[in-house]
């Protein structure tokens, strides 16, 4: 089995994030609604989204540094840079984070073998 783990982040990222306004929640009435722009075809059922969100409560209490670079690329959707300033890391550690936090959720992915159709 071939998991590209970039790939079901977007979409778990995706699924993640808050819709709607970006404003004060008070306007929210105020603001027009947006065309829907999609962005990909694929999309996890609940329950696989659920069991991914597990997996980053487990990174949490594992390794907050790395549930926090996933945070801020995934659900924040900060370029690289932006992100390991925002996190006071260097280049490099960044990077190794970014690999074992990666690795980390793809271990749990396929050791609780949740279907994943990428």
């Amino acid at each position: 089995m071939v998991i590209n783990i970039h790939s079901v982040l977007i979409i778990w990222g995706q699924m993640a994030r808050e819709k709607g306004c970006k404003g004060y929640p008070t306007m929210e009435s105020f603001c027009r609604e947006s065309k829907y722009q999609g962005t990909s075809s694929i999309r996890l059922s609940d329950d696989t989204f659920f069991a991914i969100d597990k997996l980053f409560i487990a990174l949490y209490d594992h390794d907050i540094t790395q549930f926090q670079i996933l945070r801020n690329k995934y659900i924040k959707v900060q370029d690289d840079v932006e992100s390991y300033k925002s996190l006071n890391l260097n280049r490099r550690t960044y990077f190794t984070y970014l690999a074992y936090a990666k690795a980390f959720v793809t271990g749990g992915i396929i050791g609780r073998d949740i279907q994943v159709w990428v």
